[in-house]
């Protein structure tokens, strides 16, 4: 019913307008993929099968206690595993989740790495320099989720925990069929339908010309910066760095103020706050 939205949605927006939102220039896209592939490759959750893989890929360059058979199962593994993973590596930005169509390449290829270390054995066959290397490289991998244990301990607030708090303020402090202007994840959790255009955080950010931008049902950001100045929405949610609280006279139209956790596009910053701005009659709340 509507191609061209569907195209752009799919294929243009994720080609040509996804840097701009993130500040990646195309130039560094691909290292930053890169990056992003060796901390997904090198997690705690893949950590010991990236290291029998590495142990499987380096028998099989090495043509030692490869089988023919093993050989012709395992170099086609590793060829998709590197096609996949430069693949994933071509978004500007990636993320690791983007990573996951590698992992049962990368199983079959550490399978072959653990049944080569099993055929090998502790002999001077398989020399002592590539496992002390190894090792090391666990021992590195352990101090991160011991480092997230402790870090969770102190600081219990994550993305979805900050996003339940500015949640919970808007429906403490909005009516349930007002319009609300806030990040796309808090209409989620507090089950309300986010106003007509406003259904993606990302799209104002988009540079496209009015005629294409109106097709597409995408509203510049100075258009929703106009609506908040004449007081369209109940309850205004702003990052507390972002200049627009000073530019919009957000103080005469919004009487109230409540500070919370701050969410920020693409990510969440586990220092930072923002505020919640709304008008009316409701009761103050604590800041959270």
């Amino acid at each position: 019913q509507a191609p061209r939205a569907v195209l752009f949605d799919l294929f243009e927006y994720q080609m040509f307008y996804r840097g701009p939102v993130y500040r990646i220039p195309p130039s560094g896209a691909f290292v930053e993929g890169l990056r992003t592939l060796t901390l997904w490759a090198f997690s705690w959750d893949r950590l010991l099968a990236t290291l029998l893989a590495i142990i499987g890929i380096w028998l099989l360059l090495l043509r030692r206690t490869v089988e023919p058979a093993h050989r012709a199962g395992v170099g086609p593994a590793a060829g998709v595993a590197a096609a996949l993973a430069l693949f994933a590596c071509t978004p500007h930005p990636t993320f690791p989740v983007y990573f996951v169509v590698v992992t049962p390449f990368l199983c079959m290829l550490a399978g072959h790495g653990l049944s080569s270390l099993a055929r090998a054995g502790w002999t001077p066959r398989l020399p002592a320099r590539p496992l002390v290397i190894i090792a090391a490289l666990l021992a590195v991998g352990v101090m991160k989720p011991a480092y997230n244990v402790v870090h969770r301990v102190f600081n219990s607030v994550s993305y979805w925990t900050s996003v339940e708090l500015i949640a919970d303020a808007v429906d403490r402090v909005a009516p349930r069929n007002a319009a609300v202007c806030v990040p796309e994840a808090v209409y989620f959790v507090a089950h309300r339908l986010p106003p007509a255009r406003l259904e993606n955080w990302y799209a104002p950010v988009v540079s496209l010309s009015s005629s294409r931008a109106s097709s597409l049902r995408i509203v510049p950001q100075s258009q929703i910066d106009e609506w908040i100045r004449s007081g369209r929405f109940a309850a205004v949610w702003m990052a507390a760095d972002d200049p627009r609280i000073d530019s919009l006279p957000l103080s005469r139209v919004y009487d109230k103020r409540i500070t919370v956790r701050s969410i920020v596009r693409g990510g969440f910053d586990p220092d930072g706050y923002g505020y919640l701005f709304w008008k009316g009659g409701a009761e103050p709340i604590a800041e959270q």
